[in-house]
């Protein structure tokens, strides 16, 4: 019984090290209180460990970030934050018609502007630029989808858009 019990205490104590600096980075992403990320980290530590069965849990370090997150979102939700001086905030609750005209010609304006840069790119630049941009596939998706390899995808699609960029800068 002792020697499960020290494996146990090992697994805790190489989680404990290999997790705690990116929840950590991760909780100030939400907060700028770094004692609240570190008292929801230690509180995530401690329901983690009252688990009897900790092989139950096929992945510790997403169940742990997910307990992480839950804990700090439900502390933030319960902790007060400043108000917004509502004296000098103002509201604007419904757009003018003439915003909404302007604002629908300059999205008409910029959507040309793309569509003439995209005529500057290759055949696989359009392809990946759009499967990226339009299709919302991943990376990975990608990669697997046109065969190629993630550091090549990274550098096509860098090129493309600086190709782009300097195609609508030099058109402005």
């Amino acid at each position: 019984m002792e020697h499960k019990e020290q494996v146990r205490k090992d697994f805790f104590d190489v989680l404990y090290k290999k997790t705690t600096a990116s929840l950590l980075r991760f909780g100030l992403r939400f907060t700028k209180d770094i004692a609240l990320v570190e008292d929801c980290i230690h509180e995530s530590y401690e329901e983690l460990i009252k688990i009897e069965d900790i092989t139950k849990i096929r992945d510790s370090k997403a169940y742990l970030l997910r307990l992480f997150r839950n804990k700090l979102i439900n502390r933030l939700a319960t902790t007060p934050t400043e108000c917004i001086d509502a004296v000098n905030y103002t509201y604007q609750w419904e757009r003018s018609p003439e915003d909404k005209m302007i604002e629908e010609e300059t999205r008409q304006e910029i959507e040309k502007e793309i569509e003439e840069a995209l005529k500057c790119l290759t055949c696989r630049q359009k392809e990946i630029i759009h499967l990226r941009f339009w299709g919302n596939c991943s990376y990975n998706e990608i990669c697997q989808k046109l065969g190629i390899s993630n550091r090549t995808l990274l550098n096509t699609i860098s090129d493309a858009l600086s190709r782009m960029r300097q195609m609508m800068q030099s058109s402005s």
